[in-house]
């Protein structure tokens, strides 16, 4: 899995996703603030949950991901991922995401 986070922003036209919140600015997505999250960031100095300083922006956990299909969002946890590095060739790994993906969707 990856270190950095994933967040990902939706309205009813489009869904874009990033690395990093500075990359949804320099799209000049209509990003609004979020002030109940900020209330809690204030508060607690994190955000709670999925919430981030934007409407429309929630951030992935660790080992969370998000398919968009057909109009349609689902969501999951890949579970009992190692972080040991895989002996799996290229397309043997390519044709096991493939299949891990598709039993989502």
């Amino acid at each position: 899995m990856g270190i950095k986070p994933l967040y990902i922003y939706e309205d009813s036209n489009q869904v874009t996703f990033a690395s990093e919140l500075y990359s949804f600015k320099k799209l000049e997505l209509p990003l609004r603030i979020n002030n109940s999250a900020l209330n809690f960031y204030f508060g607690f100095t994190y955000f709670v949950e999925k919430n981030t300083v934007y409407k429309n922006v929630v951030k992935l956990n660790p080992g969370e991901f998000i398919v968009f299909k057909e109009g349609t969002k689902q969501s999951g946890n890949v579970k009992g991922l190692s972080k040991e590095k895989s002996n799996l060739s290229y397309q043997k790994a390519t044709h096991e995401l493939t299949n891990l993906i598709t039993k989502c969707g």
